[in-house]
């Protein structure tokens, strides 16, 4: 009986000792949720590439950060996250219930509200934590939201890091330019543009251009030109000599429907816009800024804060735009003293005060278009030709449906 006892009380510890093990193996099976402050380092900051997210009618798209081995399938809604041939996670368009998800971390980088969620989620028939990141921004009147949903478990920290400093372009650059149609000046059929050596014809020879488009377009438009060496606004508004009062005089008589103005070099020039508005303003002509390349950014942008009802139409900042999208500077800047624009800047010039005017895209050049090769335009230009400011391709971009 005494042996009988002892045996039964060695079963009953070899039981408990059994159960404990299992109970520490279920334990193992059930991942910790890990606050984004707390995930480990696994990554390099080398091992990420850019990946672009849009909306289907969208003009911005969400650039990340994400890990380079990390592939996107189309899928209902988003796109399925790969990685080594296995789902791992999604990306969408919009808010999914909160379900088993709690908030964890709440910040905003330029334009974008980012937040981050932390649970389990059931995938199938497999309950895991997941990180899900909810990316928030403002396009005109309406909110969007793209959500990257990913696996706790290929999460780190550099990923949080880099997705917390998201980038948000616009892709096509010319629904920013604000358009001034003819209507808004005082019914006359021609148009002004006034300013130095820029507008030369052996330089940008913007006139010229925009006149093939006009006219290709079968708009009927007269474009002016009024250029002189080293003119800058002051000059314009102020000067004696020459044929700046006669200039003046034909604006105030209000022979031109619009009048762009380039000159901005110093605080004075700012200063005269004010000068420029009074004289058309009895006759109904629209002023509008349109800086050259070689103007200075502060004043620009100083003349834009001070004159906010001023329609500015930056001709120097599409051609930067242009350059930070990879088409070369050799191709608008000549390597002269004064970094005169070549006749490609005056071709963007006169497609963006088009488009201004019109409200829609040019037309293509005329084959005998002297100022300029319309094939050249093509060749180097692009997509811009018939698009516009595109600063990310549409090849790159990873649409929701």
């Amino acid at each position: 009986m005494k042996r009988f006892l002892t045996l039964l009380v060695c079963f009953a510890l070899l039981l408990t000792v059994f159960t404990a093990c299992d109970n520490d193996q279920d334990g193992d099976d059930i991942a910790e949720v890990i606050a984004p402050d707390d995930l480990a380092v696994t990554r390099k900051i080398g091992e990420f590439a850019q990946a672009c997210f849009a909306d289907k009618d969208s003009n911005m798209t969400l650039r990340l950060k994400l890990p380079k081995e990390w592939t996107y399938t189309k899928a209902e809604g988003g796109y399925t996250v790969m990685q080594e041939g296995e789902a791992i996670g999604s990306v969408y368009t919009g808010q999914s219930a909160v379900e088993n998800m709690n908030s964890a971390k709440t910040l905003t980088y330029h334009e974008v509200g980012i937040e981050i969620l932390t649970g389990f989620l059931t995938k199938g028939d497999v309950t895991e934590p997941y990180y899900r990141m909810l990316f928030s921004f403002s396009e005109g009147s309406r909110t969007r939201v793209t959500t990257l949903e990913v696996k706790q478990s290929v999460m780190d920290a550099v990923i949080v890091k880099w997705c917390s400093q998201p980038e948000l372009l616009m892709i096509k650059g010319y629904h920013d330019i604000p358009e001034v149609p003819m209507n808004e000046g005082n019914g006359q059929d021609e148009v002004l543009m006034i300013g130095n050596s820029f507008l030369y014809s052996r330089y940008s020879n913007l006139q010229a251009i925009l006149q093939d488009l006009i006219n290709a377009g079968e708009k009927e438009i007269n474009v002016v030109r009024g250029a002189y060496g080293y003119a800058s606004v002051e000059t314009y508004a102020t000067s004696e000599e020459g044929d700046y009062p006669a200039i003046r005089a034909d604006i105030a008589a209000g022979r031109f429907s619009i009048v762009f103005l380039c000159g901005l070099y110093s605080s004075a020039d700012v200063t005269h816009i004010q000068t420029m508005i009074d004289l058309c303003a009895d006759s109904g002509t629209r002023l509008v800024l349109l800086p050259a390349h070689n103007e200075a950014s502060a004043q620009i942008t100083y003349a834009q804060t001070q004159y906010p009802n001023v329609y500015c139409l930056n001709w120097k900042a599409e051609i930067d735009t242009l350059i930070d999208c990879g088409v070369l500077r050799d191709h608008f800047v000549n390597e002269d003293q004064h970094g005169h624009s070549k006749p490609l800047a005056g071709y963007v010039g006169a497609h963006m005060i088009y488009r201004s005017l019109f409200g829609e895209l040019p037309p293509a050049l005329p084959d005998d278009c002297e100022s300029i090769s319309k094939a050249d335009v093509a060749a180097i230009l692009g997509d811009y030709v018939s698009e516009g400011v595109q600063r990310v391709a549409e090849s790159e971009i990873k649409r929701f449906s």
